[in-house]
């Protein structure tokens, strides 16, 4: 059953006797997984390739026009110790795009105190590296605004509560955004929770477990790249706007292209010196296992003798040259 970038898979019962859930998983990972119920003492008996293809069609004509849209929930972080207006806390995410990735550039609490409108709501804004923004409906207080631990709150894309696109955030603390200091803190808290800021990805480039290279590209995403611009070459105007547009996109290829190949340069010197490291760690630890413990340990007492030798031997010249300097007197 593919969709527009997923192929999902199952092995079906094509005339069960009894309801039957169907689980199609995603053929290539990344998207997710969903169930169709067979109601049992229907379907058909499939056996021969003709068959099958009547039962696809049949089935493919029930599934027409409906819309699948994937979920995910998002509760599996380490926090910070200090984060702990997030306890209990979850996120779920809907949507009728399955992507991939998915990556948080900016997080935003509006207190009571900053509403631009004036009566005094609350806001939660989550924006993704493409632009797309999602908050809480403009006709919507967060509890006004006090927010109770169980509740959620559903943030929808363009703020139109129509839009099945959305986060929803379950709270598992009680809030209270009339306070201007912990509506900052849960900002901070939402934006250490979904890494703003954070590299997707990070290499460690030394023994160091905390010595790593971030690499961070900005998104080349059609809609990125030409700000939102619709293309019209049917005027003069249009064609020159165009031409201005599409040149700032090459920019910004050319751009992205360029740190591509500065990280590249980093991760090669980066990797010559983990060879290097790993192989004096090698040579080491083959001298250490070759190394005659026997041998070593005469070695060690042969030379400790020596030395408690020559400091006795110099104690007695010590007390020689003593004696001599009392006879001379």
């Amino acid at each position: 059953m593919p969709d527009s970038s997923k192929l999902y898979e199952a092995t079906v019962n094509t005339l069960p006797s009894v309801d039957n859930p169907v689980y199609f998983e995603s053929a290539g990972g990344g998207g997710g997984s969903f169930v169709i119920d067979f109601a049992g003492g229907q379907g058909m008996e499939v056996a021969s390739q003709a068959e099958a293809n009547t039962y696809a069609e049949n089935l493919g004509n029930a599934l027409k026009g409906l819309v699948f849209y994937q979920r995910r929930s998002i509760d599996s972080y380490q926090p910070d110790p200090a984060d702990t207006l997030l306890i209990g806390s979850g996120v779920d995410y809907t949507s009728a795009h399955f992507v991939d990735n998915l990556n948080v550039a900016k997080v935003l609490v509006t207190g009571t105190a900053q509403d631009p409108s004036g009566t005094g709501k609350a806001y939660i804004t989550i924006t993704l590296s493409d632009g797309r923004s999602f908050t809480n409906y403009i006709g919507e207080s967060v509890s006004m605004p006090l927010i109770q631990a169980g509740t959620s709150l559903d943030l929808y894309l363009n703020q139109d509560s129509s839009n099945s696109e959305k986060f929803t955030i379950y709270f598992g603390q009680d809030l209270d955004l009339t306070d201007l200091k912990q509506a900052n803190e849960l900002q901070g808290s939402l934006s250490r929770a979904f890494k703003v800021g954070a590299s997707p990805m990070q290499f460690q480039a030394d023994i160091d477990v905390n010595t790593k290279i971030e690499v961070k590209l900005p998104s080349l995403a059609s809609k990125v790249i030409y700000n939102g611009t619709t293309l019209d070459i049917s005027s003069l105007k249009g064609a020159i706007e165009a031409g201005e547009v599409i040149e700032s996109a090459l920019n910004s290829v050319i751009e992205t292209i360029s740190a591509i190949g500065s990280y590249q340069s980093r991760l090669n010197y980066t990797v010559g010196g983990l060879q290097s490291a790993l192989e004096n760690t090698s040579q080491a630890r083959s001298a250490f296992l070759d190394a005659d413990i026997g041998q070593a340990v005469e070695d060690f007492a042969t030379n400790n003798a020596k030395v408690e030798i020559s400091m006795s031997m110099i104690k007695q010249l010590v007390a020689a040259k003593s004696m001599l300097t009392r006879l001379v007197q």
